[in-house]
């Protein structure tokens, strides 16, 4: 995750200083929680699984996707894997180390589902 200091204007044109991770701030617009996080009953596989859902949905991909298949063939390409990590981070309001930025991580919605349960777990 890229960190940095500076100071950004949000949407509210108020300046935001100091260290902070770029995912969180994302085109100036404030974070909000999502249902899902919210509510407390729903997995953890169940919320990747949504999430991964929601970006295939807004790239048009009519393709089912198990939670095995591989991400890169059901059509999602390396932006929209940058993408998935930022909306993973949000969704769990986690960092996700450098470290396990790999493809491996991020090849299907069960690799995902494993390394979100491990960072989870460690907080």
């Amino acid at each position: 995750m890229i960190r940095t200091s500076a100071v950004i204007l949000d949407g509210a044109s108020k300046p935001l200083t100091g260290k902070f991770s770029l995912s969180r701030i994302a085109f100036g617009r404030k974070l909000e929680l999502s249902r899902a996080m919210e509510n407390s009953s729903i997995s953890a596989g169940e919320r990747i699984v949504a999430v991964v859902q929601r970006l295939v949905r807004e790239r048009s991909i009519t393709r089912p996707v198990s939670s095995g298949d591989s991400l890169a063939e059901a059509g999602l390409t390396s932006l929209d894997a940058v993408r998935l990590v930022l909306l993973v981070e949000d969704e769990f309001n986690l960092e996700i180390p450098v470290s396990e930025l790999t493809l491996a991580n991020f090849r299907s919605i069960s690799t995902i589902s494993l390394l979100v349960t491990k960072l989870l777990s460690l907080s």
